[in-house]
């Protein structure tokens, strides 16, 4: 996948946030080194959030482990990797490109010879012609929230891993 500026895909894990939020406290305290014990306690306290949070999201995607997922796009991988999910293929023929005939008809055969059930796609991407892959294959679609505020019910970032969670434990239940 190509980022001229990094690949933020792997935000989506939750597991990631205490590197992440180790970088953000540095740079926050470089720029107001006066604040770096009031950052760190809402560091903490942020941390102390996602883990408890996270008791439950492992929970909740517990019994999905192993399952196929189809994405429409490759944005999902490390959360599919931190929960036990397999990414089953892309409807994008390589990251970004758009498919050729030719690959859908490889990958609604895989779908089907897979049984995988699931197709996810972020909010901008082609939903007819996910609709359409997954009819032909037998599975259904859901949206995912790749980021903040993609989606009105992911307006905090543990907005955002516990709406896919949900959605993704509803999509495979």
């Amino acid at each position: 996948d190509v980022h001229p500026l990094g690949n933020p895909h792997y935000l989506a894990d939750p597991g990631m946030t205490p590197i992440v939020t180790r970088n953000i406290l540095e740079g926050l305290a470089r720029v107001a080194p006066a604040s770096r014990a009031r950052f760190e306690g809402n560091r903490r306290e942020f941390l102390s959030r996602v883990e408890q949070a996270m008791i439950g999201w492992t929970r909740t995607l517990a019994p999905y482990r192993g399952a196929r997922v189809v994405q429409y796009h490759p944005d999902f991988v490390y959360l599919f990797a931190r929960f036990g999910l397999e990414q089953a293929g892309a409807i994008e023929d390589r990251p970004g490109i758009p498919p050729t005939p030719e690959h859908l008809v490889r990958l609604i055969a895989e779908m089907k010879q897979q049984q995988v059930k699931l197709i996810v796609i972020e909010p901008w991407n082609d939903l007819k012609l996910a609709q359409r892959v997954a009819q032909q294959a037998g599975a259904t679609v859901r949206v995912l929230a790749p980021n903040v505020g993609a989606l009105r019910d992911a307006e905090t970032y543990l907005g955002v891993v516990d709406y896919n969670v949900r959605t993704l434990a509803e999509a495979l239940r």
